[in-house]
């Protein structure tokens, strides 16, 4: 079966995005920051290829990256973040095919920061990216490892995304405990589909003195995730490996113990009855699968993703959701992304099963992009 997939959204969804702006950079602003001020909150920015950054995000929009751009910290003092919110305290981020991470130079900068931090939005929402704490160079001492998404934001979702925190380093003997760190940090609710988290490893280092002082240094891995609730479905969670320390005779003192996947409140493993694959890209589709041994499902559609609703798991934005049709054990649906719909750039969408039981699949969400 074979759908447009901008005929499948609301009508008040696509009434939105039509309102919405979208930026190009660099064609219109030579720079992502330039144009993040440029815009309103609903609009959407469009990032070519090449490296930019580092970039505060104040106001509620969508970031879509063309071929993969770079976003890197930097500053002329401190260390800036590649990208750091800091919103009003509502709205809602969307990160989509970018890159974000590169490296941090220790003979200029004391101090770093997770490639993604802050706060100040209602959720903060990732498809698509790779995030890579940056990483040390040129470290005359001790570089402690960084967080991929370090963020106090409500609800985070990562879909089709890889974040990694960077290592621990230190050049030298050294005394001091270098944990490493976790991969995502979230103070709050933390949505994990078809993804790959990985906490910081460390070590191995050498200790001043020998025999390492009779006690090593705690220096454990860093965790694979860090949140109040954690739902996922399809992804793979995993903590970095523990330090070992050596004595300047290079032997072995200790080995510390690798990092957990997830410190976690609360974990919700969700059902893959629903998957996605493809593309939601302008001439790309999107594929729907669905498979499952209850005799009928509705499937659903929303604008956009939301936090789930209490019993039942739903991610469905209630405001917009509605039933597209209902379906039988087994089946696909094509969603075909016309090449001609630039206007719907940046616009969001879900889908989810629901069962007669009142239970739910696990989402497919997404943004429609270059």
């Amino acid at each position: 079966m074979q759908r447009l997939l901008p005929a499948l959204l609301s009508v008040a969804a696509v009434g939105a995005s039509s309102a919405a702006e979208t930026i190009h950079v660099p064609a219109e602003f030579a720079t992502v920051s330039a144009a993040v001020k440029a815009a309103n909150a609903g609009d959407t920015v469009v990032i070519a290829p090449g490296t930019y950054g580092p970039v505060l995000v104040d106001r509620a929009i969508t970031l879509v990256g063309v071929g993969s751009p770079l976003i890197v910290g930097g500053g002329s003092e401190e260390f800036e973040a590649p990208l750091a919110l800091r919103g009003p305290g509502t709205g809602r981020v969307r990160l989509v095919g970018l890159r974000v991470g590169g490296t941090i130079d220790a003979s200029v900068y004391a101090v770093g920061t997770a490639a993604i931090q802050g706060d100040g939005f209602e959720s903060l929402e990732l498809f698509d990216c790779q995030v890579d704490g940056p990483a040390w160079i040129a470290v005359g001492e001790l570089g402690p490892g960084l967080s991929a998404v370090a963020v106090a934001v409500p609800f985070v979702v990562l879909e089709r995304t890889i974040a990694r925190a960077s290592a621990s380093l230190a050049t030298g003997a050294t005394a001091v405990p270098l944990p490493g760190a976790p991969g995502v940090r979230v103070a709050g609710t933390l949505l994990l589909l078809d993804s790959i988290v990985r906490g910081g490893s460390t070590g191995p280092f050498t200790h001043t003195d020998s025999g390492c002082g009779g006690q090593c240094p705690d220096s454990p891995g860093g965790d694979g995730v860090h949140a109040n609730a954690l739902y996922l479905a399809a992804s793979q969670v995993s903590g970095g490996l523990g330090a070992t320390w050596h004595d300047f005779a290079n032997a072995v003192c200790c080995t510390c113990a690798d990092g957990v996947a997830e410190r976690v409140g609360e974990r919700t493993q969700l059902g893959t009855e629903l998957n996605g694959t493809g593309s939601a890209s302008l001439g790309g589709a999107l594929v729907l699968s669905w498979n499952f041994p209850q005799p009928a499902a509705g499937l659903y559609q929303s604008f956009g993703l939301a936090p789930p609703t209490t019993m039942t798991n739903s991610f469905l934005d209630l405001a917009s959701a509605r039933l597209l049709f209902a379906t039988t054990t087994g089946g696909n649906l094509s969603l075909l992304v016309p090449p001609t719909a630039t206007a719907l750039l940046g616009l969001p969408f879900a889908f989810q099963l629901r069962f007669p039981s009142g239970a739910v699949s696990r989402p497919v969400g997404g943004v429609i992009f270059d």
